[in-house]
């Protein structure tokens, strides 16, 4: 595919009720649309990128079809990752709050289908006053005229510093104990009936932290059996649960290397991702990283999951869970 035939872009600002709207077309694949309306200080805003990617055309063999799509996929990731925001132009007006992966999916067409890269940003304005939006660039220069983003400020026209506290609230008169009327009986009884409420809760609590307990203590080895039925061809497992499962795996691999792992169980060790959970393991276990990346694909960017990935991944991930059994013994494998 042609690079000045690739994609559409479509930027659309969430969390404001946009009136004003533009949109510009370049050549026949490439749509450039944005709104711009009023916010206030602190209100975050969306931008979501659509690119736009070709099918390709049916061959006489479908595994030559199979491997042309994945090529086509391949090409429209990496050319949908190139648009970046500038930092010239997020300085020192606006702040990045999250970036979402880039998902392809096929999207039908009058002529066909075709491939649909899309990701989005959360901004936020740092400072009053009327700015350019500030959009992806990648590929090519995108610099529409006309994408002003006018943010208000917490003061009035007419006014240049805060204004004052309201105030604080009168504290209510305290009757002295005894003073007051005793409590009446459905009073007691309101009281009854939530302290029987709190010890139905807490009995529940205890339970589950019973259950999770149990299913903490078994075997990584043996979870990961239990997800190989879904990793047969032909058993009939669905997208949602072979998604559900690379979650499983991922999870089940974690708690699995723990004891090699040299942050152990801290902390600081819960709150990391995946990949980067995967850099304090040891030099052995370095294929953990590529594992969590392929499942990652699955579990965020919208990859279609099928059984027999799922089944290569699961045999990774034993393999993995016999050297750091193999480790802690201290001895190879």
């Amino acid at each position: 595919m042609r690079p000045q035939l690739f994609g559409a872009l479509l930027v659309a600002l969430a969390s404001v009720s946009g009136l004003a709207s533009a949109q510009a077309t370049v050549g026949d694949s490439a749509q450039l649309t944005w709104t711009a309306e009023q916010l206030e200080l602190g209100e975050p805003f969306a931008l979501h990128l659509r690119a736009f990617g070709e099918v390709p055309a049916p061959s006489a063999s479908e595994d030559d079809v199979l491997v042309l799509e994945r090529q086509a996929r391949t090409e429209l990731r990496a050319r949908t990752e190139a648009f970046a925001l500038d930092a010239e132009q997020l300085e020192p007006t606006f702040a990045v709050l999250e970036e979402s992966p880039v998902v392809i999916t096929r999207e039908a067409t009058e002529l066909g289908a075709r491939l649909v890269a899309e990701r989005s940003w959360r901004l936020v304005a740092l400072e009053p006053g009327s700015f350019d939006m500030p959009l992806p660039v990648g590929t090519a220069p995108l610099a529409p005229d006309g994408r002003r983003l006018v943010v208000g400020g917490v003061l009035g026209e007419d006014e240049d510093v805060a204004r004052p506290a309201a105030g604080f609230l009168e504290v209510p008169e305290l009757e002295a104990p005894g003073s007051g009327a005793r409590w009446s009986t459905v009073q007691l009884a309101a009281v009854g009936i939530g302290t029987s409420g709190v010890l139905a809760g807490a009995v529940l609590l205890l339970a589950r932290r019973r259950r999770a307990s149990s299913l903490t203590q078994t075997p990584p080895a043996e979870r990961l059996e239990r997800l190989a039925a879904l990793a047969v061809v032909g058993s009939g497992a669905t997208p949602a649960e072979l998604t559900a499962a690379h979650y499983g795996l991922t999870a089940i691999l974690r708690r699995g290397l723990v004891g090699v792992h040299r942050l152990g169980r801290s902390r600081i060790a819960r709150s990391l991702t995946d990949a980067e959970w995967a850099a304090g393991l040891p030099p052995e276990l370095a294929d953990a990283g590529a594992l969590f990346e392929d499942c990652a694909r699955v579990k965020y960017a919208g990859e279609a999951p099928t059984a027999w990935a799922l089944s290569e991944r699961l045999g990774r991930a034993r393999r993995l869970l016999e050297l750091a059994e193999a480790a802690r013994q201290g001895g190879p494998s």
